[in-house]
């Protein structure tokens, strides 16, 4: 029978896919597990690594890597493949972690709190083209693993059920981002979304196109703080966000008959120095090239007194450095 026919020809694929555990089971050693990631690549959410641990085959119908297996498939193999494995566990790198360290950091700190905290201790560990250095067991890096390997798949199913979870649950708190949709990744609905809405707290600023919203934000954010400030100061402003061939000008006010081009920096931080180092020579050059072009439009009588000064905000608090250059 054709049903026959296709289970046979399952049954092969799937001993196939054993064969990295099988030639471990064959040394004599006993509980095999895998290890694999998803979340590498998306610009919101954390990245989710599952450890299983397995001391004989996993004869599951339809058993692949998670990207080749259809979402309610993969859900039924998660059930099945936690009832079928000696153990599991589930390890995660947030999104704190991932803009300190880097991805791919942040994807052997997953790795490793999963194998930590799966409770059959393997004598061998199969992982997803990664090697962990801080884990001294036995252990193999598989180019392709969750394609070759039997209990790296069910890891990579494991999690991708529980990170795609996550972010169903995150849509419900966020619904204009449509995380149950895209689980975080670049599609042109969610960079749409972050134009419009900005970055959510579970948004890694350290990925290029979530970094370029932040940093408009910052600056918007800034500058209302400087005009604000100014205004408290009793300026009164002409211009902002002045754009000239040369450059931009961030702020042109009128301190008295004196006219102001004004920078404004923000720093939460002096890892990078302080905001006043920003304005570096270039930028001087350019803001005063730029305040060259502008002066050509405003009224002759305010073209005579003019200064740039610079208004830093460090820790929420702006401070005005008059005849900053």
């Amino acid at each position: 029978m054709a049903g026959g026919r296709v289970k046979e020809a399952e049954r092969a694929r799937l001993e196939r896919l054993h064969r990295f555990e099988e030639a471990l089971w064959a040394e004599g050693l006993t509980h095999i597990a895998g290890i694999d990631e998803v979340g590498r690549g998306p610009l919101a959410g954390p990245v989710v690594a599952a450890c299983v641990v397995i001391e004989a085959p996993l004869l599951l119908a339809g058993l692949n890597d998670s990207k080749k297996v259809s979402e309610p498939r993969r859900r039924s193999l998660a059930l099945q493949i936690a009832e079928a494995a000696c153990a599991h566990a589930i390890g995660s790198a947030s999104v704190e972690e991932i803009d300190t360290y880097s991805i791919g950091e942040a994807v052997k700190l997953a790795m490793r709190r999963a194998l930590d905290a799966v409770p059959v201790k393997p004598d061998a560990v199969l992982i997803d083209a990664l090697h962990l250095p801080s884990y001294s067991g036995r252990q193999r890096a598989i180019i392709g693993g969750d394609a070759k390997s039997a209990v790296i798949a069910a890891a990579s199913i494991t999690a991708k059920v529980h990170r795609d979870a996550l972010l169903t649950t995150l849509d419900g708190e966020y619904p204009a981002y449509g995380f149950a949709r895209h689980k975080g990744y670049g599609t042109a609905a969610h960079l749409a979304a972050l134009q419009e809405h900005g970055p959510t707290p579970h948004h890694r600023r350290s990925f290029a196109p979530v970094r370029a919203v932040s940093t408009r934000e910052i600056g918007e954010k800034a500058e209302e703080i400087a005009v604000l400030y100014l205004l408290h100061l009793g300026y009164r402003i002409l211009d902002r966000n002045v754009r000239t061939p040369e450059g931009e000008i961030d702020v042109v006010a009128l301190d008295g008959v004196t006219v102001a081009f004004i920078e404004v920096k923000m720093r939460r931080t002096r890892r990078f120095g302080s905001a006043v180092s920003a304005v570096d020579a270039r930028k001087r050059r350019r803001i005063r090239e730029s305040a060259a072009n502008y002066m050509q439009f405003l009224p002759d009588g305010q073209k005579t007194i003019f200064r740039f000064d610079v208004v830093t905000i460090e820790h929420g608090i702006a401070t005005l450095l008059r005849n900053a250059f």
